[in-house]
């Protein structure tokens, strides 16, 4: 699906706020509200728009931890990886990666002996390297959508 003009501003003003109603949404892209109703449910059917969530503070929820994983492995993991990552709480994202890693996996635990537990779950398939985080200095940044320059 092409992304047009109005594509943009109405994604940039979902990413901002999820909330908005179609008529809120209307007035800030300055079009009516059917067209933008009508052009929101294209980009859900045509799986440019892919849900619409709730941005959770972590450490909040007893959460205060965040690790990145990084596991070398062979190819015949990948499966198994794939299932363990959508099985495990823990797990934010799963990237299948280029270089000397096969995956590169967020996560967020309650504690250390619980990054421990999922370290060990993961280290059953491959080599695994784990990085905590000290702070988060970039997240949940909107995807840059049309030109950025003049």
């Amino acid at each position: 699906m092409e992304i047009d003009d109005l594509g943009c501003a109405i994604l940039r003003a979902l990413q901002r706020d999820a909330r908005l109603s179609f008529n809120a949404l209307a007035r800030e892209v300055g079009y009516s509200q059917p067209a933008v109703a009508e052009r929101v449910r294209r980009m859900e059917e045509a799986g440019v728009l892919t849900g619409y969530r709730a941005v959770v503070a972590r450490d909040r929820v007893g959460l205060p931890i965040t690790a990145f994983l990084r596991l070398a492995c062979g190819g015949e993991k990948y499966r198994a990886i794939a299932a363990l990552s959508q099985d495990l709480p823990e797990v934010l994202e799963c990237y299948h990666v280029t270089g000397e890693d096969c995956f590169f996996i967020k996560l967020a635990v309650a504690s250390l002996s619980g990054l421990e537990r999922v370290v060990e779950r993961f280290r059953a398939h491959g080599n695994a390297v784990v990085t905590i985080a000290l702070s988060c200095v970039a997240e949940n940044k909107p995807v840059a959508l049309g030109s950025t320059e003049e």
